[in-house]
């Protein structure tokens, strides 16, 4: 290469026989000649350390790339995981499922969110065995005006439709039967009359004995009381007729009812005490259909 080609004192870059050099030219003054000492290395080796340097670099950021995904896949799994078991956990509740809870295995803020849900469900579910047990002890009607409010003692005026029935001559009836054969009797006239009572929309208020008190337009209004309690009563009638079919084919003497009805404005609501109460209608009109009841002897 030419001299020329190198300022003396600055490092170029010079290609021979296909490879770089960096070179480097220092002036010596040696009498009347200029001497110059040339100094070259190869550029490749010259950049051997950063490439090795690039090289790890370019290994480290993968590494740091992958540790990267991994870390979110982890936190993510962590917490899609228990919001998906509260989502399927919520399904469940909806479709009146409360046994099964959510698994609570994580400490922070989604282990608790999963067990004050846990909780609430354990609350539904005592709520939904209250109201599943208070609909057995009174009419479902009734068991959810009850549940659906707060409980006072008290009621109101409205205009009710009641029915009273009870089996005839049931103390000769009933001489002749143990106390077993006696509750199975009655529980089987009852469960027939009783789903006749609730097909029309009326509401059993209370078995008395032998004797059913039916409520229609209370707790829930119909604007045509009167003719569900007749079309009950009818329906009673075609019922009774099934369940002595079934007393005569077990040997069991048939039973005869009567039915009152009367429509008038009573009182509705609960009565009793702060500890115990009934909901019930109270009224001369309530006396006047036992009454009918009692002349259809």
């Amino acid at each position: 290469f030419s001299p020329d080609q190198v300022a003396p004192g600055e490092t170029t870059l010079i290609s021979l026989a296909g490879e770089d050099f960096v070179t480097l030219t220092i002036p010596v003054a040696t009498g009347s000649n200029d001497l110059q000492v040339l100094l070259q290395r190869s550029l490749s080796e010259q950049l051997q350390p950063y490439q090795e340097l690039q090289q790890v670099l370019l290994v480290i950021f993968a590494l740091g790339v992958a540790v990267l995904l991994a870390g979110v896949m982890v936190i993510s799994r962590n917490v899609t995981r228990p919001v998906l078991e509260l989502v399927r956990g919520a399904q469940r509740i909806e479709q009146g499922n409360f046994e099964e809870n959510v698994e609570t295995r994580q400490k922070d803020e989604l282990g608790r969110l999963a067990e004050a849900f846990n909780s609430m469900a354990t609350g539904l579910a005592e709520k939904e065995r209250v109201r599943d047990l208070l609909g057995k002890v009174v009419s479902r009607e009734i068991a959810d005006e009850l549940m659906s409010k707060e409980i006072e003692l008290g009621g109101e005026v409205a205009e009710v439709t009641l029915l009273f029935t009870d089996i005839r001559g049931f103390t000769s009836l009933s001489e002749d039967k143990t106390p077993q054969q006696l509750l199975t009797l009655l529980n089987e006239y009852f469960t027939a009359l009783t789903g006749v009572i609730e097909e029309n929309g009326g509401v059993v208020d209370k078995y008395i004995g032998d004797a059913v008190m039916a409520l229609f337009g209370a707790p829930v209004p119909h604007t045509d009381s009167a003719s569900r309690a007749v079309r009950a009563a009818m329906g009673m009638e075609k019922a009774l007729a099934s369940v002595n079919a079934e007393y005569e084919a077990r040997g069991a003497q048939p039973i005869q009812i009567g039915v009152g009805i009367n429509t008038d404005e009573v009182g509705v609501g609960n009565m009793g005490t702060q500890t115990r109460l009934n909901y019930t209608a109270i009224g001369d009109g309530v006396n006047l259909a036992s009454r009918v009841e009692g002349l259809t002897k």
